[in-house]
């Protein structure tokens, strides 16, 4: 869950401190196992300013930077200066070496190949087909 905390008016930020930050908590025993590697993407992110600064982590969460903010649409993103901008930030993100996302990689494939042979189609949103590969463009894994 994720809860944007305030300073209240009785205690104003202190030599230009923020007064707003996000409180993210995970509840599912389930996704422990994960929180550690999260966290430690979520601070190389935050170390190369990819990613909202991080504030701290605890058993359970971590407290970051909020930054007013909205999702993009796929219509924004394919804009030539957004797919610009973002374009000149992903090779940073790439260029990121972090063991956990090749494990994470074999994990998620493991699985893939474990599932039946006829549960390979997914349902996309309407709004998001136009924007989605074609299965010709895309590889086979046996």
């Amino acid at each position: 869950m994720l809860f944007l905390c305030r300073l209240t008016e009785n205690h104003p930020p202190i030599k230009g401190e923020t007064d707003k930050c996000l409180l993210c908590v995970y509840f599912n025993p389930e996704t422990e196992s994960h929180l550690v590697a999260e966290s430690v993407i979520f601070t190389l992110l935050s170390e190369q300013h990819l990613d909202p600064k991080l504030y701290g982590i605890f058993s359970g969460g971590r407290l970051e930077e909020y930054i007013p903010s909205r999702p993009l649409t796929c219509r924004e993103i394919a804009m030539p200066n957004m797919a610009n901008q973002i374009a000149k930030r992903l090779p940073r993100v790439h260029q990121l070496e972090v063991e956990y996302i090749c494990d994470a990689l074999e994990m998620w494939l493991a699985q893939l190949r474990q599932m039946p042979s006829g549960s390979l189609d997914f349902d996309l949103p309407v709004e998001s087909r136009e924007w989605a590969p074609s299965f010709r463009n895309m590889a086979v894994i046996d």
